[in-house]
């Protein structure tokens, strides 16, 4: 009877570690893959050089409104282009050509034309 119970005892604790395995197998497999690395800040001669739809982070000011959501962005170099920034992505905030902002969106090119088309706007911290 004695090795009946230790029959019975061991298979248990294999089953458990089986069973254990399995679980942490399936909540590896369900974890969220790593995040891609930060995008790196650009300038606007390097954006100049980039295809349709690449995407794209600048740091710099909106120094003028062109009108219809298109804004003149300067960069640090002074070098501009022209973005546009739809109403509902300011949150809240207002253009400011002394204010410092990081623009991330993606290269809208028409011809030997680039813009970019804005997906988010904040303050730079």
């Amino acid at each position: 009877m004695k090795n009946l119970y230790a029959t019975v005892a061991l298979a248990s604790a294999f089953l458990f570690n089986l069973s254990a395995n399995a679980m942490d197998t399936n909540s590896q497999a369900q974890q969220p893959m790593a995040q891609q690395p930060a995008m790196a800040v650009m300038t606007v001669e390097q954006v100049q050089g980039l295809a349709d739809d690449t995407p794209v982070m600048l740091e710099g000011m909106i120094v003028q409104s062109l009108g219809d959501e298109k804004y003149t962005f300067q960069d640090a170099a002074g070098n501009t282009l022209t973005v546009e920034i739809d109403d509902d992505d300011w949150n809240g905030m207002q253009p400011n050509p002394q204010a410092m902002v990081v623009i991330t969106g993606e290269v809208d090119k028409e011809g030997n034309i680039t813009e970019i088309d804005v997906d988010t706007i904040a303050p730079k911290q």
